[in-house]
C-alpha cells in the first residue's frame, strides 16, 4: 500500500484481503510505502488478522524501520505489534509466512 490510506479506500482493502482469505493463502500487507493509516483501515486489518486466525492462516504486516515514519510510529502508539507479526523487511515477511503456511495437501 502506498501513500495514504482512508475510509474512502477500506471497501477496496476489504475486497483484496477477503480474496486473499478465501483462497487460503497467507496475508502479507505491506505498509512500508504508506504515508498514512487512519483508524478504518486499522479496523478492516484487524477483522482480517482475526479471520485469518480463525482460518489458521498466517498474517503479517510490514512496517518501515525507521521510528519517525508515520506508520512505525502508528504501530508503536496503538500498541498492534503485540496483535500482528510486524516486519520490517518484506522478503524476511515472505519467508516467515511461507514457513507459517499451512500445507495445501495437509502433508
Amino acid at each position: 500500500m502506498v501513500g495514504e490510506h482512508d475510509a474512502g479506500g477500506a471497501d477496496a482493502l476489504v475486497d483484496a484481503l477477503r480474496e486473499q482469505l478465501a483462497a487460503r493463502l497467507p496475508v502479507l500487507v505491506d505498509l512500508a510505502d504508506a504515508t498514512f493509516v487512519d483508524s478504518t483501515i486499522l479496523g478492516v486489518l484487524l477483522r482480517a488478522r482475526q479471520q485469518a486466525d480463525r482460518a489458521g492462516l498466517p498474517f503479517a504486516l510490514v512496517v518501515p524501520a525507521d521510528p519517525a515514519a508515520p506508520v512505525r510510529r502508528l504501530v508503536e502508539v496503538t500498541m498492534l505489534r503485540g496483535l500482528f507479526a510486524i516486519y520490517d523487511d518484506p522478503a524476511a515477511a515472505t519467508t516467515a509466512l511461507r514457513i507459517a503456511a499451512p500445507d495445501p495437501e495437509g502433508t
